[in-house]
């Protein structure tokens, strides 16, 4: 890049970078550039360009699609005699809700022709799932925007315990971060070197002074009042949350329906191709607002964090009985440091993990409380505006739907299904790699071609 920039503006000053003269500069080279690798590389870049918007916009079209199968799952647990969980009760009719809104774009697509008429018909399927009058299924999109949020409350409620230590263990760190200050200074030694810089005709020899690494010296200072401080601190959290777990059943589905079996395939069908998915990939579909939601894959990091963090905990309170004050050198760089220091290290590290892990599950359902009422606005603004001529910005409002349907799924679902649909950030890099492409074979052109008039030009002359 810096070679590029170098041949674009010639010598790199402050005065070539300003944009008059970098755009000054770039012309000049565009115009000294072979017509072969301009060519090949435009016809590059446009197919890259053609290609990845083709790519993205199927994508768009068909984001795939995965019902819980909550009304199957409730019947289930009632004939076995349970009540459904709280996490059950949030996790699968918000993946309901976002999906219904999904399923309604994917229909939109299907039935407008290039886009035409996709905020009409994306607003006249939401009305479907949101209109009482066209209620067909047990759950529509009104039923979610009220439940949603409700249940969203009784989630959290479960975490309790969870967002307690959440809370505690940024104090807790601080403490141990203050509980040693470490420093590492790297010596040097200056030499003079000699080389060679005349020509053949006129030999000389330069000097220059070059700084050579020796080895470093590390410093650990410890302060015995902030140890003893995160030790009763970090003490103290695990003997009030001793047996920290989520001990909430997650209530699957082992059956699946009709209609959420076609959505499943439809919504995964390649251009032209019926797709027919087997009942083991239709109930693995069904259940995966279980197996990848944020709490299902987080949950198993934060017992296995609390468990070293208990551990870190027993290691401290020996460590701090014989942490000093420590100086030495090394031949390195980079030192782990005594190890008194090491285990306030280590503690540190899992107690910032843990916090992040809770904080990620949590975060994502205080987004869909305060996501849900602005996407219930927003869906009957839209239907507004297309079908009751309204006024408001209809396309503005489709896009706003789509983006908050997937920030809510993907806050709370993050090994869940790919919704991101349209990436224009992939179109970009298609481009670019045609025109890398083009223009690397525009130039391999132009090299065979300067080589073979050399060996005319060389024909000729003999």
């Amino acid at each position: 890049m810096a070679n590029l920039l170098k041949k674009i503006t010639g010598k790199i000053t402050k005065e070539n970078l300003k944009p008059k003269n970098l755009f000054k500069n770039f012309v000049e080279y565009i115009h000294k550039t072979p017509s072969e690798i301009l060519i090949l590389g435009v016809a590059g870049a446009m197919i890259g360009l053609g290609i990845g918007h083709h790519y993205e916009s199927y994508r768009e079209e068909r984001i795939p699609l995965g019902f819980s199968e909550i009304t199957q799952i409730r019947r289930d647990a009632q004939a076995r005699g349970e009540e459904v969980t709280s996490r059950t009760l949030y996790l699968a009719p918000l993946n309901d809700m976002v999906m219904k809104v999904f399923e309604c774009s994917n229909e939109a697509h299907k039935n407008s022709l290039y886009g035409f008429a996709f905020n009409k018909k994306f607003a006249q399927e939401l009305e479907m799932r949101i209109e009482p009058t066209f209620k067909f299924h047990t759950n529509d999109l009104n039923d979610f925007f009220k439940s949603v949020p409700v249940n969203a409350n009784l989630f959290l409620e479960s975490l309790a315990e969870h967002a307690e230590v959440m809370k505690n263990l940024p104090n807790i760190s601080q403490l141990f971060n203050k509980t040693w200050d470490d420093y590492h200074v790297d010596n040097y030694h200056t030499e003079t070197r000699t080389y060679d810089c005349g020509t053949s005709d006129n030999p000389q020899t330069c000097t220059e002074t070059i700084q050579v690494y020796d080895d470093t010296d590390h410093s650990y200072y410890y302060h015995p009042e902030f140890g003893q401080k995160a030790s009763i601190a970090l003490d103290k959290l695990i003997m009030e949350h001793k047996n920290l777990s989520y001990n909430e059943k997650a209530q699957t589905t082992i059956k699946t329906n009709a209609e959420g079996e076609m959505a499943s395939e439809v919504s995964r069908e390649k251009s032209g191709e019926h797709l027919k998915l087997n009942q083991g990939e239709l109930i693995k579909i069904a259940n995966t607002w279980h197996y990848g939601s944020t709490l299902t894959q987080n949950l198993g990091k934060i017992n296995s964090l609390w468990s070293n963090l208990q551990g870190d905990a027993n290691s401290w309170r020996k460590a701090k009985t014989t942490a000093h004050n420590e100086f030495y050198t090394t031949y390195s760089h980079y030192d782990s440091g005594p190890a008194e220091f090491q285990v306030a290290e280590s503690t540190i590290n899992h107690g910032n993990k843990l916090k992040n892990y809770i904080e990620e599950i949590i975060s994502g359902v205080n987004q869909v409380k305060n996501k849900v009422p602005a996407l219930e606005s927003k869906v009957k603004e839209l239907i507004g505006v297309e079908l009751d001529n309204k006024p408001g910005n209809s396309r503005k409002l489709a896009k706003e739907i789509m983006n908050l349907s997937q920030e809510m799924y993907k806050a709370n679902f993050k090994e869940g299904f790919d919704v991101d649909g349209y990436r224009g950030w992939m179109v970009g890099l298609s481009s670019l790699l045609g025109l890398l492409s083009g223009g690397l074979i525009g130039f391999g052109i132009d090299c065979a071609d300067n080589k073979w008039n050399i060996y005319f030009r060389n024909r000729k002359f003999e």
